[in-house]
């Protein structure tokens, strides 16, 4: 990412002048202190965005690659509460990408899919069950249409399910992130909630364009763009390395082994001398 943003930040020095920078995201600690430039909060850069295109807002629902969260906003418009998932990457465009190329869909196909209107419900909590789910259904002779459906609608319960805990969602509702490109989606997001959700365009570009508008001074030809030299990696000390050590094979002899009434086998390994000793007892009742 850092040698894209160079070649592309070069091309905007050559050609604009730039007075103003905001940076935000989840990789911005990477730049922040090597461009001097304080990074703007994402979820301020989102809220600053979307109440410019949708008056009366009140939760915004950014759909990621590898995170989904919800931003509650009050009837002010002011920041209430903030939601996201866990750090599996389920119910997220990254699942919804693998999930496309397994069936061999391509963007440009995603277009000429026909809407289904009662699909097969598809496991969306795991990669791994959706692919066992797939194999399944495909085999029973559902269509890729029928399928794409199946995973979009499964999806959008999955990360409805996650982000609002068994509420309901209220008031009016924007999609941002990439997910928000996504027709199935956002049909299906719709179909749950009637006249609640909206987008707009260039919604996935929310946060960037938010950070636009809470942006500091800053010019571009004293910024220093040569990122190799401070990512380099830094020295660290080796762990030393792993050595395969056998251990030794347990010998399963025993002074005495018998079933008693119960059916319970016992087995004594070994019978010490003295007729007291002391000893632990442990017992397990699984």
């Amino acid at each position: 990412p850092l040698n894209l943003l160079r070649e592309l930040l070069e091309g905007v020095k050559s050609r604009f002048e730039i007075e103003r920078i905001g940076i935000t995201g989840s990789l911005v600690h990477l730049l922040s202190s090597r461009l001097k430039l304080r990074a703007v909060d994402l979820v301020r850069a989102e809220i600053s965005w979307v109440k410019r295109q949708i008056s009366g807002v009140r939760n915004i629902l950014d759909l990621g690659g590898s995170s989904v969260s919800l931003i509650e906003l009050d009837e002010q418009g002011r920041f209430k509460n903030y939601t996201t998932n866990a750090i599996c990457a389920a119910g997220t465009g990254s699942f919804l990408d693998e999930q496309a190329e397994r069936l061999q869909i391509s963007y440009q196909d995603l277009c000429e899919l026909e809407q289904v209107s009662e699909p097969p419900p598809v496991a969306a909590r795991c990669s791994v069950f959706a692919k066992s789910d797939l194999i399944h259904l495909q085999q029973e002779g559902y269509s890729r249409d029928q399928l794409w459906s199946g995973v979009c609608r499964s999806l959008c319960r999955t990360f409805l399910h996650t982000l609002l805990k068994g509420r309901t969602l209220k008031g009016l509702t924007a999609v941002v992130g990439g997910m928000s490109l996504n027709r199935e989606v956002l049909r299906w997001l719709g179909h749950f909630y009637p006249e609640q959700i909206h987008t707009f365009p260039m919604a996935h570009l929310s946060g960037a364009l938010g950070a636009g508008l809470l942006s500091q001074p800053a010019s571009l030809k004293e910024l220093d763009l040569d990122f190799e030299k401070s990512t380099r990696r830094k020295s660290y000390e080796l762990r030393p390395p792993l050595v395969l050590k056998k251990s030794q094979y347990p010998d399963f002899k025993v002074e005495e082994e018998w079933v008693d009434e119960l059916g319970n086998e016992v087995r004594i390994s070994f019978l010490p001398e003295e007729k007291s000793f002391s000893g632990f007892l442990g017992i397990d009742i699984g």
